[in-house]
């Protein structure tokens, strides 16, 4: 049974461990099963949202509805996710959000005016490194 099989399936059954555990398989089923299907956090469907960092964040924002330092963790691979886990997410700067997002300066500067709200050397330094 595929992922999106599994969910589907639970969709017009209900959950199961079963269905839970093979569309837990793909990260976009394991947050589509959490959140439409469970519609509450289960371990197995964090692990499995937690494999990319875009349905990490996805599943911190819509399923756990609060920061998990597994979910930090993955979104924190990219910049664009980090910045939006700490806008979203946290709700407030954190050294490691500030840390990924600043590794692009399109995002270092977001962050400074809507995370931050003052600007700081890191976020300054990053920003200036792209030529305008």
């Amino acid at each position: 049974m595929t992922s999106r099989e599994a969910y589907k399936r639970a969709i017009l059954e209900g959950p199961f461990s079963y269905t839970r555990e093979c569309a837990s398989k793909d990260p976009w089923w394991a947050y589509c099963y959490a959140r439409y299907v469970d519609k509450c956090p289960h371990d197995d469907t964090r692990e499995g949202a937690c494999s990319n960092p875009e349905d990490a964040y996805l599943y911190a924002l819509d399923v756990d509805m609060c920061p998990k330092d597994l979910t930090r963790i993955v979104a924190c691979e990219d910049p664009g996710y980090a910045y939006l886990y700490a806008r979203e997410v946290d709700k407030y700067s954190s050294e490691y959000t500030r840390k990924s997002a600043c590794k692009d300066s399109k995002y270092a500067l977001s962050y400074a005016k809507n995370v931050d709200k003052c600007p700081r050397e890191d976020t300054r330094e990053a920003a200036c490194k792209e030529p305008w």
